[in-house]
């Protein structure tokens, strides 16, 4: 599990997960609007479709692989 990740004591490595955190929902949530765009679909359902995503799979991936997932 992520909370017992001996990685994730480290500073850096905790900052960089938060990054991660942060970065997959924002880049999810521009692919969702362009997909949503190309599918002639309004854009807010591409951005909120790719945030969802984007907030599961950061959440998968640091609880799948902790602090790892950074290096």
């Amino acid at each position: 599990m992520a909370g017992n990740d001996p990685y994730l004591r480290d500073p850096n490595i905790r900052s960089a997960a938060n990054m991660v955190l942060f970065g997959w929902p924002l880049l999810l949530a521009a692919l969702g609007s362009a997909a949503a765009g190309w599918f002639e679909f309004p854009a807010w359902m591409g951005i909120v479709g790719g945030l969802f995503v984007g907030v599961v799979f950061s959440n998968l991936i640091l609880r799948l692989y902790g602090g790892r997932s950074t290096r």
